[in-house]
């Protein structure tokens, strides 16, 4: 919902961790909080464009699979009645 004012994908909690870091003195330095992630765990610097691409693709897959998990749902309740 805060979407709507601070921009798509904004997340409080991620606007919390940034902010603490930066009081902390260890800002981020990426723009992509997943980019972010992948770099400071496993050290990989992927370039965040492709990160972007595949988190989009992911978030697509599991939409369309809870829909069509929610379809079959309803409409095995439809059969058992």
């Amino acid at each position: 919902m805060l979407g709507i004012w601070y921009g798509m994908g904004y997340c409080v909690c991620t606007d919390w961790h940034w902010q603490i870091r930066l009081k902390l003195g260890n800002p981020i330095k990426s723009n992509s909080y997943i980019h972010f992630l992948i770099k400071e765990t496993t050290g990989v610097d992927i370039h965040p464009n492709i990160i972007d691409s595949v988190v989009i693709v992911v978030f697509i897959v599991c939409v369309i699979l809870s829909i069509g998990l929610f379809i079959r749902d309803i409409t095995n309740k439809r059969d058992k009645k």
